[in-house]
């Protein structure tokens, strides 16, 4: 009887673990890719903040670099948005221009 006691407490015990690990990484994802910031109905997420960081850490940027690529991204998005209310569009040869010089 001990064994099947073992046995059931085992079994009960390894559900409950996958299921806190399931949970968890539900949650972890959920939050990695939830707003952090909303600049003119342009959202920046959280997974955005991430990339911009580990970008500034790998060119060693100098600073405080979670407040300069979250300034960064807000400067992004205020752009992104005035460029979508001009409808400004290039040509082919104005991008090839701006690329290689």
């Amino acid at each position: 009887m001990t064994f099947l006691t073992f046995i059931l407490n085992f079994r009960s015990c390894a559900i409950l673990i996958i299921f806190y690990i399931l949970n968890f990484s539900q949650c972890f994802a959920e939050s990695l890719f939830s707003t952090a910031l909303t600049v003119n109905n342009l959202v920046i997420t959280n997974y955005d903040l991430r990339q911009r960081e580990l970008l500034y850490k790998l060119l060693k940027k100098s600073g405080n670099i979670k407040k300069v690529s979250r300034k960064d991204l807000i400067d992004d998005r205020v752009k992104q948005h005035a460029i979508n209310n001009e409808k400004i569009k290039l040509s082919e040869t104005e991008l090839k221009q701006t690329f290689v010089n």
